[in-house]
């Protein structure tokens, strides 16, 4: 069984170190209950937030996947992380181009005068590419 603390005992803040003092129920006259105070670690937000900041950033955050990302292609570090396989912007253009892209539609495109023009960039008379 754990070490049951007396209600008395005095709790410290774990990062000024100040006696962290009973605060009041919100809209009202009376006292947290001792239970509720037991769980307190910090004396205020302020304190859990510069807490935070100094120690659950990076690998010791609970969120913390692994390390930075690469490139699927490039193997290049990318600056963020993702679950999932990710490309550079430099790799993404190369990949997202004709039939890749998820607007292509398969070399159609229509004229200003209704005619329907289509890609075939090997036609000897080909102006568009």
């Amino acid at each position: 069984m754990p070490k049951r603390i007396h209600p008395t005992t005095p709790r410290y803040c774990l990062f000024c170190k100040k006696i962290i003092k009973r605060p009041l129920r919100p809209k009202s006259k009376f006292y947290i209950s001792w239970k509720q105070y037991q769980k307190l670690l910090f004396c205020n937000y302020l304190c859990n937030g510069k807490w935070r900041s100094l120690n659950k950033t990076g690998k010791n955050d609970t969120n913390w996947k692994s390390s930075l990302s690469k490139c699927i292609d490039c193997h290049k570090l990318l600056n963020f992380r993702y679950n999932r396989p990710v490309r550079c912007f430099s790799c993404y253009k190369k990949f997202k181009t004709g039939k890749n892209n998820p607007n292509w539609k398969n070399g159609k495109r229509f004229d200003k005068s209704g005619y329907i023009l289509i890609l075939k960039p090997d036609h000897m008379l080909d102006s568009i590419g």
